[in-house]
């Protein structure tokens, strides 16, 4: 489905969030918010094979993107720097990411490379057997 490009979406909401926090009417009041939604979103990953995977993949991709690309309002020097310090942290890290998932993504065991990550979309119980993963072989 669409939820990785729906969580990048809402990476970028935070983006603005930060970078643009004094501008913000009430941006306490709009993180609490953010934050209720993102842990409502992570928390439907848990549903069986809904994949917590691309959520997160789509909300990491979409804070580095959203760093890399999102215009800011910088009124000071020192704001400025710091933006393009994550700027320039942020597009090495996404290549990385990108590749690394790609790579996980064409082996023929995926939890070979981290055997914790598939409780990032399970939670093991002993009426399910959701935790074991889904590879076909």
């Amino acid at each position: 489905g669409a939820s990785g490009a729906i969580f990048g979406t809402v990476a970028v909401t935070w983006i603005d969030l930060f970078a643009h926090w004094k501008y913000q009417y009430r941006p306490v009041r709009k993180l609490v918010l953010m934050t209720i939604e993102l842990l409502i979103g992570i928390a439907v990953g848990f549903i069986p094979f809904v994949d917590n995977f691309v959520h997160l993949g789509g909300f990491l991709m979409g804070l580095l993107v959203g760093t890399t690309f999102y215009p800011v309002i910088s009124t000071t020097k020192r704001h400025m720097l710091i933006i393009w310090f994550f700027r320039i942290i942020a597009i090495p890290l996404a290549i990385v990411l990108f590749v690394v998932l790609i790579r996980n993504f064409y082996t023929s065991n995926p939890y070979a490379a981290c055997s914790w990550c598939r409780y990032l979309s399970c939670i093991p119980t002993s009426a399910n057997n959701h935790c074991k993963g889904y590879v076909i072989y």
